[in-house]
């Protein structure tokens, strides 16, 4: 999408009046793309798209009955007549011993057991303890990001233009060390996002770089700007578990005893689907270079 919802609520029949030819035709442009691209999400469901079966409609899916006669029918409407009847008394023959035998005294009363119980609201419950993160980062490095172009207008925006920071976050990243201070160490830095005013009057946000996930078997990892674990760490993070073998728990224990570093399981597992969501367009790249470098070899062996 290139327009997001902070800068379409911004669009009004004054602002579009006062842009010029050049300016309408590019935002018509940037408004269509947004329009098709909406339309096919609107279009998307479990049998065109990776979607999950429980996110079709409550009208489209299959009813769980489908053996269940229709209201219409004439068997339908025969079995209406028959539960229409009145019940047939019981014989006088029928032995008095048979009947159920009587509710023992000890029972507790029908009353108790037909109250309903209270529903339990969904989310985090009054009292329950917070789950977040423990360790305080203190960051070594901030880094500011501002939109270089307009959303609505599509002019470039000058560095000085005036700005206001909207939203942030934390990034730990891990870097190598050089001949003059080797070794590793983590760096934390500070991500600063700016909202940019342009001359037209436009507020245009700068939002974190985001990624397509090609893979439908990756699909609940999303490939964002917006994460605690930097390149860097994460290429360790890899590496102890595919090279080192190294289980998620272990990887905790090792970032936390070598590198003064507290992550949780989750956040290692959401960095290894996120890995591999990104270099999944490189493996197509990686087996043909392996199918070129194995056509060659008996060529060379037969040179020599």
């Amino acid at each position: 999408m290139h327009l997001s919802d902070h800068s379409r609520s911004q669009l009004d029949e004054a602002y579009v009046q006062s842009l010029d030819e050049g300016q309408l035709r590019g935002l018509s442009l940037r408004l269509l793309d947004d329009l098709k691209e909406a339309r096919e999400r609107l279009r998307q469901n479990p049998s065109n798209s990776s979607r999950p079966p429980s996110s079709r409609a409550p009208w489209d899916r299959p009813s769980s009955d489908e053996d269940e006669t229709d209201a219409t029918s004439p068997e339908a409407s025969t079995a209406a007549q028959d539960t229409n009847e009145p019940p047939e008394e019981p014989s006088a023959e029928v032995d008095s011993s048979a009947q159920a035998p009587a509710a023992p005294s000890d029972a507790p009363p029908s009353g108790d057991t037909d109250k309903p119980k209270p529903k339990r609201k969904a989310g985090k419950q009054p009292g329950a303890p917070g789950v977040g993160r423990t360790q305080v980062l203190k960051a070594q490095a901030t880094r500011a990001h501002r939109a270089e172009v307009c959303a609505a207008c599509g002019e470039a925006l000058p560095a000085d233009a005036p700005s206001v920071a909207y939203a942030g976050f934390q990034s730990v990243d891990l870097v190598w060390g050089d001949p003059e201070q080797p070794g590793l160490h983590l760096q934390v830095t500070d991500h600063r996002l700016f909202d940019t005013r342009c001359a037209c009057a436009h507020q245009t946000r700068a939002r974190p770089g985001e990624g397509q996930v090609e893979d439908p078997t990756l699909q609940p990892a999303a490939l964002s700007e917006w994460r605690l674990v930097g390149p860097g760490l994460a290429s360790l993070i890899v590496a102890l578990h595919l090279r080192f073998r190294m289980s998620r728990r272990r990887m905790r224990e090792f970032l936390h005893d070598w590198l003064a570093l507290s992550v949780s399981v989750g956040t290692l597992d959401q960095t290894l689907r996120e890995a591999a969501a990104a270099v999944t367009p490189l493996e197509a790249e990686l087996i043909d270079a392996v199918s070129a470098s194995i056509s060659v070899v008996p060529t060379v062996m037969q040179c020599t």
